[in-house]
């Protein structure tokens, strides 16, 4: 069997995402394509990444095949030709996905024995792969990491269903993030992998530079939608009536959204609760391990909570913090003794926010200890290596 493989993936590093015009990007879903690659190579696969990509900018512009190599994961990335068309969004990514699938006809008959991996029910990266298994015998394998055809934008619920039903009968395998999704699919060869701490295994992490002795530090760090939680938290916040506490957030988003939260933020006036916006890099992997609890108070109720595995998780376990979270997803049946499920409601998880900080501040709560050595067992690249192995050899004898 072949050990070639093309991996069809938004897989935005800094010199495409300029070339592109693409301002913003996903770093959590970036460190999950990086750590994929790392770990199919691991397994020993010779991974090609197809990267389709819907430019940014207003203007008229025609983009050729880019052609670049990732030095850091030694590997292949081929941009597909597109164009972008005075910003009219549903255009550009007509253009993607036509040009997408064009492309990737001349590129799987160059290649032998070909495996590929398509990330995400969507059209310029699941069509490709279904093209490649009927017109190629290229077997056909999902990673699944969010169920966007519950997603709140109605563009991308159409977009997610509608692929969805073309591709999800034809699938030899599929690797997801939880086993909600997992339930969405018609194969059974199947296995979940998390994914990979953005920040780092826990070995390589950086010293707590920033923890503070004489309190107990909750922080929340992640994206300033509504549906992560943000407002829930500093709802909590104000009425939890513990001394000797104080409050962080960091996280990221749209500009309207940083301001909407900074000004909540200031119009609350608690002298216990600071925001710092959005982190450089290292100050944020020093502030996650300086802080004693991390929180995840993603809204259970949001149909896409229920098909997704919050990355930030990863994080938070990596740092041995404790950790408390909504109970959302597959997180109670999965991870029950690495993280503290504080329920559903706010006033569940209030209560449960208090008597956690008061448990911390006793010494009588130890998940954090688990949560590491669940991260050293289960995130590392040749852990997930050998899951997608699994999966990608039974998927060529399907």
């Amino acid at each position: 069997m072949s050990e070639s493989l093309l991996y069809i993936s938004p897989y935005l590093p800094e010199e495409i995402r300029e070339r592109y015009e693409r301002t913003w990007h996903s770093r959590a879903g970036l460190n999950e394509m990086q750590g994929t690659i790392r770990s199919l190579q691991t397994d020993g696969w010779d991974v090609t990444v197809v990267s389709p990509v819907i430019p940014g900018g207003d203007g008229f512009d025609t983009y050729p095949v880019m052609r670049a190599h990732d030095e850091d994961r030694d590997t292949d990335v081929v941009v597909p030709p597109t164009a972008t068309v005075f910003g009219l969004k549903p255009v550009n990514y007509a253009i993607t996905v036509v040009f997408t699938l064009v492309y990737t006809v001349l590129l799987y008959a160059k290649l032998d024995e070909t495996v590929t991996v398509s990330y995400n029910l969507r059209p310029e990266t699941a069509v490709p792969g279904l093209l490649g298994k009927y017109a190629f015998g290229s077997p056909y394998v999902l990673q699944y990491e969010d169920g966007l055809f519950v997603h709140r934008s109605r563009f991308l619920r159409l977009i997610a269903e509608t692929t969805k039903r073309l591709c999800n009968n034809h699938l030899d395998g599929a690797v997801c993030t939880n086993r909600k999704l997992e339930q969405v699919l018609t194969t059974d060869n199947t296995a979940v992998v998390r994914g990979y701490p953005s920040i780092g295994m826990p070995e390589t992490l950086p010293d707590p530079d920033y923890a503070d002795p004489d309190h107990v530090v909750v922080m929340f760090a992640g994206h300033f939608d509504r549906v992560r939680g943000i407002d829930r938290f500093l709802d909590i916040a104000t009425t939890v009536d513990v001394e000797g506490v104080r409050f962080w957030i960091s996280g990221t988003g749209y500009e309207e959204q940083k301001h909407r939260v900074r000004d909540r933020v200031q119009q609350l006036d608690d002298d216990r609760i600071t925001y710092f916006g959005t982190l450089p890099w290292e100050e944020y992997r020093t502030r996650i391990v300086s802080a004693d609890i991390l929180v995840n108070f993603q809204s259970p109720e949001a149909p896409i909570s229920e098909y997704t595995f919050p990355s930030k998780l990863l994080d938070f376990m990596s740092a041995e913090r404790v950790v408390v979270s909504t109970d959302m997803s597959d997180l109670a049946e999965a991870l029950d003794d690495q993280l503290v499920i504080g329920g559903r409601s706010t006033d569940e998880l209030r209560s449960t926010m208090t008597e956690t900080i008061e448990q911390y501040r006793a010494d009588k709560i130890d998940t954090g200890s688990h949560a590491r050595d669940w991260v050293e067992a289960n995130c590392t690249h040749e852990h997930a290596g050998a899951q997608y192995g699994c999966v990608l050899r039974a998927a060529a004898t399907h």
